[in-house]
């Protein structure tokens, strides 16, 4: 046996184990750690098959790493559970090579070869230095499966040999909070000799920060080092551990206030002071920062109430990571201090306890004196859901609060306990006919937000459009619209309104038909016998829903145009958007009316075809001849709704460009306006009011 390895060590130059082991630095232990899985390329080679990995691993024990080359990677990384089968019992052997080809293979297969980890443990108490240092690069790429080794590679870190300390430390940083128990060894490498095994060393401290917290006093200590590197490498590291570095405040503020000392020392103090900073460190962690608990929690005991407050609000940031701290946060609910009652509740919701205490701490505020209180209560139960049930009694009283934010809120909890809608629906339709007017506005609202999910909603809001209260007839008439022609039935009540003597309530009315008519011949019959009322209001709004309505008005288009021949503008510019809306934007059913329009003798009418031609846009385009010619008319009106109609149009009616350019300069501000807008239009430029609403 003596005889092979002699064999082998004679076939081997000391530069290829040199190389070796300078191959695993680079992907190990430095501030950049980005270790690839394989360090050399493989994609331009044949692969490697499971046969031909036996026998690379064969080589490797009878001829020595040079015989394999790169091989032996490429063929790893096509077939990794062999390979780690194969190359586990070549670890920690008497075959000083083979050893070190095979860790640094399993290191590359990383945290799946944990199976190796006994031998690679072994490895690290090997004589041979070397082997030490190969053994930590393998354990530094499994991460936390190697956490095992960290007593092994703790003693390591006393080593002799600088390359063994170092590649040592680096292992550590990569092997998570269980490396935490080498916080103080490691922290007396930050002050090492060595420069390259302080940066390692200053590496780990950074990777684990609060798992080595442990290491805090001896860090200060360094602080005092005479070695300017030290110092700077101890702030930092002190600036990692956070706010469990608190104790070391004063000696950092020294030596960032100390004109006489090391630039870049102050800058690391200053640095770390930063990082001292319990808020910076629970916003930067957040869900994840659950080791900073205790500190959080142990504000919550303070005499301050500010900082208890703080203490409340750096409990929202950890979430659900601050569970453990429910039961103290339900105890500051009943706090004489109204605020910190309030960050607490507030704090509750964002912890997420399901439990009983905490749903029992949060819904006896709903009932709060104090409106800010019992919105806060509402919202917060709003976020347990179903697991809110424990306050279905409270959550049903709050349905008739005064405030919106609270009725919704619980609104919304008691939809999370009864997806099907009864118990809100139930709830509401008993307060609809409460004696405050206040509390019957707010049913009606909540009714009106998800009428789309209560059965039979229909009815009862039909009712309340005739409450004595108009808030709460116009959030029924909102419930109404939302559910649109579904809310068919309700005509009847709406039709009321639309006789009645309230204006605003017949504008409602004539609105909500629009909406919930569109299906109804009905519907549509009691808006179109409006359109020829005397009263301008009236009239408009009748129009104003026909157009809403939109292709169900069809059968009112002989009507609508006649309307067009009105003398008052309103009326027939609302009848031109309506007829548009009937006919789905296509004019060619009414064209031959709205061009003899434009020869009409009446310049009104004149005006008004060619503003009706207007509504259609390009689709007009028919009508280009025409609208040209209008361009001389001589009354300002017909020649400016013209204009409009020919910028509408677009590209198509470029030949009215020149025509338009001589009309830009004309006297009448409304001829020159459309005149220029036309022409911006038809070259596809940007008007200047279209700009103008752009900006804002």
């Amino acid at each position: 046996m003596m005889g092979r390895r002699a064999r082998v060590w004679s076939g081997l130059p000391m530069v290829l184990l040199a190389g070796l082991l300078a191959d695993s630095a680079r992907s190990g232990h430095g501030h950049n750690e980005s270790t690839p899985i394989y360090s050399h390329g493989c994609g331009g080679r044949e692969a490697e098959t499971e046969a031909s990995l036996y026998e690379l691993v064969r080589l490797v024990t009878d001829q020595g790493a040079m015989a394999v080359g790169d091989r032996l990677r490429c063929a790893v990384q096509a077939h990794p559970k062999l390979a780690t089968r194969l190359l586990i019992p070549l670890v920690a052997t008497s075959n000083r090579e083979a050893s070190l080809m095979a860790a640094k293979m399993l290191g590359e297969i990383g945290p799946d070869a944990s199976a190796a980890m006994p031998r690679l443990i072994q490895m690290l108490r090997s004589p041979d230095k070397d082997s030490r240092e190969m053994a930590a690069q393998a354990l530094s790429h499994m991460g936390p499966a190697a956490a095992s080794a960290v007593p092994a590679l703790t003693e390591l870190l006393d080593d002799d040999e600088t390359s063994v300390r170092r590649g040592a430390a680096g292992a550590l940083g990569h092997l998570g909070p269980a490396a935490g128990t080498a916080a103080i060894p490691l922290a007396r490498l930050v002050g090492d000799p060595n420069a390259r095994v302080r940066s390692s060393a200053s590496y780990a401290m950074q990777e684990l920060g609060f798992a080595v917290r442990d290491a805090v006093p001896t860090l200060v200590k360094l602080l005092d080092h005479e070695d300017a590197d030290v110092r700077q490498r101890s702030a930092t590291a002190l600036g990692h551990i956070g706010p469990f570095a608190e104790s070391a405040r004063g000696r950092l503020e020294a030596l960032a206030n100390d004109p006489a000392e090391n630039a870049e020392v102050r800058k690391r103090a200053r640095g770390a002071l930063g990082g001292l900073s319990l808020r910076a460190a629970v916003t930067k962690h957040g869900d994840q920062g659950g080791v900073l608990l205790p500190l959080v929690v142990a504000r919550l005991d303070s005499d301050d109430p500010a900082e208890r407050r703080d203490g409340l609000s750096l409990i929202g940031l950890l979430g659900a990571a601050a569970s453990e701290a429910a039961p103290r946060v339900a105890e500051l609910t009943a706090d004489p201090d109204s605020a910190l009652r309030l960050a607490a509740v507030h704090a509750l919701g964002f912890i997420g306890a399901n439990d009983a205490a905490s749903v029992l701490a949060i819904r006896r505020h709903l009932d709060d004196p104090d409106l800010q209180m019992r919105r806060t209560a509402a919202a917060t139960l709003s976020r347990f859901g179903a697991q809110a049930a424990d306050a279905k009694a409270e959550l049903i009283a709050a349905l008739g609060d005064r405030d919106s934010g609270v009725r919704g809120s619980a609104a919304d909890t008691l939809l999370a306990i009864d997806p099907s809608g009864i118990t809100v629906k139930r709830a509401l339709d008993a307060l609809l006919a409460h004696e405050d007017p206040i509390v019957r506005y707010g049913a009606a609202e909540e009714l009106a937000r998800r009428s789309e999910i209560f059965p039979g909603v229909v009815d009862h809001l039909a009712t309340r459009l005739h409450d004595p209260n108009e808030n709460v007839r116009l959030a029924a008439a909102r419930g109404l619209s939302r559910l649109g022609p579904a809310a068919a039935s309700a005509i009847p009540a709406i039709r009321r309104h639309l006789e009645g003597p309230d204006p605003r309530m017949r504008s409602v009315a004539a609105d909500l038909l629009a909406k919930v008519g569109a299906e109804s011949p009905e519907a549509e019959a009691l808006i179109a016998d409006r359109i020829d009322s005397e009263d301008l209001r009236t009239r408009l709004e009748a129009l104003h829903a026909l157009e809403k309505l939109g292709p169900a008005a069809r059968a009112r288009v002989p009507d609508l145009l006649a309307k067009l021949r009105e003398a008052d503008m309103q009326t027939h510019q609302t009848a031109a958007r309506a007829l548009a809306s009937a006919l789905e934007g296509d004019p060619s059913a009414v064209l031959p009316h709205l061009l003899a329009m434009l020869q009409d003798r009446n310049p009104v009418v004149r005006a008004s075809g060619a503003h009706a031609l207007s509504r259609f846009g390009e689709r007009a385009l028919p009508a280009l001849g025409p609208l040209q010619a209008q361009l001389d008319d001589r009354d300002p009106l017909a020649c400016t709704y013209a204009a409009v109609a020919l910028g509408e149009i677009g590209s198509a009616a470029s030949p009215a460009i020149p025509k338009l350019k001589q009309l830009s300069k004309a006297r009448d501000y409304r001829v020159s306006g459309a005149a220029r807008d036309a022409v911006s239009q038809i070259r596809g430029v940007p008007t200047l009011s279209q700009q103008l609403g752009a900006y804002r």
